[in-house]
């Protein structure tokens, strides 16, 4: 008997499902585990610096990604210059204050909000990071994430012109929205 041979294919896709979008849907799960009663208090201490790292990464990651498809647009001396300061490691305050200007004509706004709040996220992030006996003050994770939101939206608009609503990050954060829409700085009374 002759087998006859058999072949199909399937192909699972998203629009968009990168870093951004992982880091969203993670950090709203670690929100939802805090929330519920299956953990103790230094278990929930713990996954909350894990969403004050997430959220500020979220942030990080939105600036470094819109920066990058604006790279690839410019000459090989812009290109280059990023590369360089890339290979530093510059940090994502220097990167906001210097890449925004030469890439868009216009800085992003740190005196303002939410990336005010953004920049007291990125100082509790360092915290949570490098002292690990300082704990993030509790309930704060729902307003690192909703800064982590705003502030994303904020710098994909820079880089967009005001495109948020009709980008495909939309859904993702409307799938996983922060039950607060408290930016951090309000949260902390900053």
């Amino acid at each position: 008997m002759v087998l006859k041979r058999v072949t199909s294919s399937l192909k699972l896709s998203w629009s968009i499902y990168d870093s951004w979008a992982e880091l969203l849907v993670g950090t709203r799960f670690l929100l939802d585990v805090i929330e519920s009663q299956v953990c103790d208090k230094i278990e929930k201490v713990n996954l909350l610096r894990l969403v004050i790292i997430s959220s500020s990464q979220m942030t990080e990651t939105m600036l470094f990604t819109q920066m990058q498809k604006f790279i690839d647009a410019q000459s090989d001396i812009v290109r280059n210059l990023f590369k360089y300061d890339m290979s530093k490691r510059i940090s994502f305050s220097e990167a906001g204050e210097k890449w925004p200007k030469i890439l868009t004509g216009k800085n992003l706004d740190f005196s303002s909000e939410p990336m005010q709040s953004m920049k007291s996220l990125s100082k509790h992030r360092n915290a949570a990071i490098h002292h690990s006996a300082k704990y993030p003050p509790i309930g704060i994770g729902e307003s690192a994430f909703y800064t982590a939101v705003d502030s994303s939206k904020y710098i994909y608009d820079h880089f967009n012109g005001d495109s948020w609503d009709s980008s495909e990050y939309k859904k993702f954060v409307d799938d996983n929205k922060p039950k607060s829409q408290i930016l951090l700085c309000k949260a902390l009374s900053e």
